[in-house]
């Protein structure tokens, strides 16, 4: 052995990283002594194991990362200079977290995650005020000092929401002062919004109806700032789309989506993601009288180019899955032209129809259930379909994201047009101009260069989506073709793909007409 009571073989860091990499953190507090040796090993290549006086060849990749000026440190006498050049071959310089404060809100929805699951925790959010606070300090302990901070309000937090008496109280001077704490005056904070509803009583105050009626979304949304002691300024909102309203596509999550994003980024409030999505659903069920969830409004605020999404709605955890790209698949949007807005009625009635199913059922959620328990609880006819489109929806959505995953396009298209089938039969919200299109373009099928068809959206009206081989050209003329010969009419349809989600533009890069 090397030393008294040495037994086996240690092989050392440098040994033990042969052929990959060796990240030396936190390099510019390194002894002089082990800068030395650590440039003897740069310079020779070889280490010499402790006790013995035989080289070893080694061929590492070094890594290092400092927070402290290298250059000072050189001039003091702290650190060597030939050092430092033989490990400055590429640098990387990174700010520090309060010159890029776009990235805490990303750092925080990760590290929530991340000391939620270690400390077993059900954390839903993070309120708007708490993100404020958190995106306004200035961070002198950077990324780490975060880190620490987030895990500390995991830790006590005692509502399942993150809000600022969860912060440790060390932050707490150092923050911007916010709105008093209390019941927030909607009126007051809303005076500017001229024609909008009065949101101060919004269960009884009057809406706008007909072609105004996205208003009220607008106020749900402003009112979801203003309840996280935010303060909401006289605002000119300017809206630009190509979205048929109507048309199926969730147009009002996504302006939601829209304005929530550009409201945050006026206010330099940190609200992102889950947390967004979640307050624009509350505005679209609580000012447009929809009970939705939250699935168009994730989409909207966290969409991922060239890939699709996986949402568990009961976890709200997101992942995404490779979508093939547009020179080998395409995805068409048809429009039925049966227009309808999800306020009527009929999307709150299928939703009230599956909660019956699942109380009759005995259990919290249809997710609970598998077909074969289902058909023994021997339910009514009626809830009975519900809860089967649901429970078959459930496997077709995870087996579909398998078959993305696979490339099998096919297999994805037949699951699309399963899925169409189920909600035409089982859960009874097509139409006969969706049921058109969709059976138009089953007919033409593989050989006529179909993967799959189905509804898309709550059904009732709006449109269909179809979804074929890139390379074989004709195909919506076809669809559109058989829809003209029944309904005397030809249906729009354009060609749409994955795109990142909800961002702010600078106005540099706007584009004039």
């Amino acid at each position: 052995g090397a030393f008294t009571d040495a037994s086996s073989d240690r092989v050392g860091k440098f040994e033990y990283a042969n052929g990959g990499t060796l990240f030396l953190d936190e390099a510019g507090d390194m002894p002089m002594a082990t800068q030395i040796k650590l440039l003897r090993v740069l310079e020779s290549g070889e280490i010499t194991r402790v006790g013995s006086n035989t080289p070893v060849r080694v061929n590492v990749r070094i890594l290092s990362a400092t927070n402290r000026n290298l250059e000072e440190a050189i001039a003091s006498g702290a650190f060597r200079s030939d050092l430092y050049h033989r490990l400055k071959v590429v640098t990387v310089a990174i700010p520090p977290l309060r010159d890029r404060s776009g990235d805490i809100p990303l750092l925080i929805e990760h590290f929530v995650k991340q000391f939620a699951k270690r400390h077993g925790k059900q954390i839903k959010g993070v309120s708007l005020a708490a993100r404020v606070k958190l995106g306004s300090y200035p961070w002198p302990g950077n990324v780490r000092q975060l880190r620490n901070v987030v895990e500390s309000m995991v830790v006590v937090d005692c509502d399942e929401t993150l809000d600022v008496d969860d912060l440790p109280l060390e932050l707490e001077p150092d923050l911007p002062p916010t709105a008093a704490a209390g019941p927030v005056d909607l009126a007051t904070g809303l005076q500017s919004l001229v024609g909008l509803p009065d949101p101060a009583a919004h269960a009884s105050s009057p809406r706008l109806v007909a072609g105004e009626a996205w208003g009220n979304l607008l106020t749900g949304v402003m009112v979801g700032f203003l309840r996280e002691g935010a303060s909401v300024p006289p605002l000119e909102i300017a809206v630009a789309s190509d979205v048929p309203i109507g048309a199926g596509l969730a147009s009002s999550s996504a302006l939601g989506v829209a304005v929530a994003t550009a409201l945050a980024d006026v206010l330099s409030a940190p609200l992102f993601g889950i947390a967004l999505a979640r307050m624009c659903q509350e505005a679209e069920r609580d000012f447009l009288g929809v009970p939705c969830g939250m699935m168009d409004h994730l989409s909207s605020a966290r969409g991922r180019e060239g890939h699709a999404m996986l949402i568990d709605c009961r976890t709200l955890d997101v992942r995404s899955v490779p979508f093939p790209g547009p020179d080998v698949a395409t995805l068409w949007v048809v429009d039925s032209g049966t227009h309808r807005a999800l306020s009527d009625g009929r999307y709150a009635e299928r939703r009230r129809e599956v909660e019956d199913a699942a109380r009759a059922a005995g259990v919290a959620s249809l997710r609970d259930l598998d077909e074969a328990t289902l058909r023994a609880k021997d339910l009514p006819d009626l809830l009975e379909r519900r809860a089967r489109h649901v429970v078959r929806e459930i496997q077709r959505v995870q087996s579909a994201a398998n078959a993305l995953r696979r490339n099998d396009l096919p297999l994805f298209g037949m699951f699309m047009s399963q899925s169409h089938q189920s909600l035409r039969d089982d859960f009874a919200v097509s139409t006969p101009e969706l049921d058109t299109i969709v059976e138009a373009a089953r007919t033409l099928g593989d050989a006529g260069g179909v993967y799959g068809a189905r509804l898309t959206g709550a059904g009732f009206g709006g449109s269909a989506i179809v979804f074929s081989d890139a390379t074989r050209p004709g195909v919506i003329e076809r669809v559109g073709a058989a829809f003209q010969r029944k309904h005397r009419r030809t249906p729009s349809a354009m060609r749409v793909a994955s795109a990142p989600g909800a961002s702010v533009v600078p106005a540099a890069r706007w584009r004039t007409a």
